[in-house]
């Protein structure tokens, strides 16, 4: 059984606010790629990326940066060298960061060997090195990717996806470190049979857990599993949340209270019948033994178009929201919904521009319901044009209308909230340079750009 959320509210008017020059956080490169931008509890930012570099006919990464900016300041220090993080990372306490980061035997293909690494640090760039080996298994190639989750005492899980030799058959594992240890427990197997890939995994406040991935029933087709652990308890029961597609992204969150949330995409492409998609989430009420039903969000059906739409889940004390990209007639729109206290989301909230086409990028939460979300405007060729973002204050229901960041953008900004200043800061990938078809010329950079709120 599945529900469906109807009604768009339109984005009110407001006094418009000034955005800080942008800045390069970045050195040059042809590509960057893996960005991350957070703020930790003092108020201090940390970007990361992935510069790479376009040598014979491909991008090859040039290894990880980081820069941060401290509180009250408003330019980031100079770039420095990072891990090449595949989770994270995520800032937690009030000054620390964890990542994760993957060292292959060989090429990141199916059945290869991987040492799952941790890297600790702090909110200053710097972080520890060597790194600690988590687990050592075969990688099950491209889907792979581990995932990431803590919570702001430092309790730290990781997900990851186990191929078998023959990569008939991958398993989910989760690993779970609780403050102040500093080691991981041995790994514990939370699905044994399928083929099962893309992981996510979030911890809430009192170190209740919530891993979910999608597992392969057919050509192109997945189903949505989960599984919960209370803070101190077992796993409870593995749990069907619904159906989605091959390499349709999944996404998690753990309140403070123990409510979680799972949301995912279905997107289906055929060049004949066109573009069939649809958002969904399903949440599990503090206390209770499983998942509500599996809500939509919305469907859409469209020509074959590639644009990304991915939903965005944020939660902070008694708040929740999700984000994703949606379509009304011929364009696409961003939306965002308001969880209510029973944990199900309101109709939701229009912030992107009726006629123009957008893509979600990024959305922070605070704790007192603060909110922003950061997207770009596609041009003609649905490929990201410039940045935009818009802010909720506390206390409102709804978003400020949207305001213009950046001109140009490579890709969908990120946003994430000071918890000082309660302003958010976009980061975005602008080439600097003359146009040009040559990748090797291209003249990227990380740039960033931060809200002043109007004049009183």
């Amino acid at each position: 059984m599945t529900t469906a959320i109807a009604g768009v509210l339109a984005p009110v008017a407001a006094a418009s606010a000034a955005w800080t020059p942008a800045e390069s956080v970045s050195a040059s490169a042809n590509d960057i790629h893996n960005a991350t931008l957070g703020f930790d509890a003092q108020g201090r930012a940390l970007a990361t990326w992935l510069p790479s570099t376009y040598v014979n006919g491909r991008f090859k990464g040039q290894g990880g940066r980081a820069a941060t900016r401290a509180p009250q300041l408003t330019a980031f220090d100079p770039e420095r060298t990072a891990p090449v993080f595949r989770a994270g990372p995520m800032l937690y306490g009030q000054t620390r960061a964890v990542g994760l980061d993957v060292r292959h035997g060989s090429w990141n293909r199916c059945g290869q060997q991987v040492d799952l690494r941790v890297r600790y640090g702090r909110s200053s760039g710097f972080f520890q090195t060597p790194a600690s080996v988590i687990a050592a298994y075969r990688g099950v190639g491209g889907d792979g990717d581990p995932a990431v989750g803590t919570d702001k005492s430092g309790h730290v899980a990781a997900a990851w996806a186990q191929s078998a030799a023959s990569c008939s058959r991958s398993i989910i594992r989760v690993a779970r470190r609780r403050a102040p240890s500093s080691s991981f427990t041995a790994p514990d197997t939370l699905r044994g049979r399928g083929m099962n890939e893309l992981p996510s995994i979030a911890v809430g406040g009192r170190g209740d857990i919530v891993v979910a991935w999608a597992r392969r029933v057919g050509e192109g087709r997945t189903v949505i599993e989960a599984r919960y652990r209370r803070a101190g308890g077992s796993w409870d029961a593995l749990e069907r949340l619904g159906e989605g597609t091959a390499r349709g992204e999944v996404t998690t969150a753990v309140m403070q209270n123990g409510r979680a949330y799972v949301a995912w995409q279905r997107k289906t492409i055929n060049e004949t019948t066109g573009t069939s998609a649809s958002t969904w989430v399903a949440v599990r009420p503090s206390g209770a033994g499983s998942f509500r039903d599996a809500t939509r969000l919305e469907a859409i059906r469209t020509g074959v178009s590639y644009v990304g739409l991915r939903p965005i889940l944020a939660v902070n004390g008694i708040h929740a929201l999700i984000a994703w990209t949606g379509r009304a007639g011929t364009t696409w729109r961003v939306r965002v919904a308001t969880a209510g206290s029973n944990g199900s989301f309101s109709s939701p909230e229009t912030v992107s521009d009726a006629a123009v086409n957008a893509q979600l990028g990024g959305l922070s939460l605070l704790p007192d319901g603060t909110a922003a979300v950061s997207w770009a405007q596609l041009d003609f060729e649905l490929v990201p044009g410039r940045a935009l973002a818009a802010l909720r204050p506390a206390g409102d229901s709804r978003f400020l209308p949207g305001e213009l960041v950046s001109s140009s953008t490579r890709s969908v900004p990120l946003v994430a909230l000071s918890p000082l200043t309660r302003q958010p800061t976009v980061t975005w990938t602008q080439h600097m340079g003359a146009p040009t078809t040559s990748a090797a010329r291209l003249d990227v950079r990380l740039r960033a750009s931060t809200r002043e709120p109007p004049a009183p």
